[in-house]
């Protein structure tokens, strides 16, 4: 199990999603878990982390 837990939100982000999952699949800190919630978002936020 991991000791961290990251909940990145985003709602119409598609611009910035893709730098922010890179940010903190960088962190040299690796025992996470990444969970990633978009909340039916209109624009290809959706799309790019596909």
């Amino acid at each position: 199990m991991p000791k961290v837990t990251v909940l990145l939100t985003s709602y119409n982000h598609g611009n910035y999603i893709r730098n922010s999952i890179d940010s903190i699949l960088n962190q040299t800190f690796k025992d996470f878990e990444l969970y990633i919630i978009d909340d039916c978002s209109t624009d290809d936020g959706a799309i790019q982390v596909e």
